[in-house]
């Protein structure tokens, strides 16, 4: 009778070890999953710098879509991208270098980006919507707004392009 337990027990050592490795595993699993923002970027004034950061140099060098895609669901709204990027590609914009120089949280849910373009220090104003830093127009730029309600013709000759 010894003899069939310790067989019993030595059978059991594998099950064991299987049963505590997939029992660490999920574990593993569900600690990373708790502590990982699931593709979302995150919410704070380190994440929101580096985003601030590429908008800005996408529009420095007139790669006007991507900059288009970080807008708010509101800004979206007053023009479509084919029809924002159509207007940088036939007025292009050349506004100089541009320096992200200060994040910090305002007020209702909005960021503030101080930032300079040629010297110029301007503010643009961020929310974290959806996992993801979007950009409101009407609050950073207000002259932009009209502008893009405007017909092209109109758009045109007030920003002083010639096609």
């Amino acid at each position: 009778m010894p003899e069939q337990k310790l067989k019993r027990r030595v059978n059991m050592v594998p099950r064991t070890a299987l049963v505590l490795i997939v029992v660490v595993a999920l574990g593993v699993a569900l600690f990373r999953m708790a502590h990982s923002t699931h593709g979302r970027e995150i919410d704070d004034a380190a994440a929101l710098w580096a985003v601030a950061t590429t908008f800005n140099s996408n529009y420095e060098h007139n790669d006007v879509g991507p900059v288009y895609d970080r807008w708010d669901s509101s800004s979206q709204a007053l023009i479509s991208k084919a029809n924002y990027v159509r207007r940088h590609q036939i007025c292009p914009t050349t506004p100089g270098k541009a320096t992200t120089r200060d994040v910090s949280r305002g007020a209702n849910g909005y960021w503030a980006v101080v930032y300079e373009i040629s010297g110029v220090p301007r503010t643009d104003y961020w929310r974290y919507v959806h996992g993801e830093w979007r950009f409101n127009l009407a609050r950073s730029n207000p002259d932009a707004v009209r502008l893009y309600r405007e017909s092209f013709a109109t758009y045109v000759r007030d920003v002083g392009c010639r096609p």
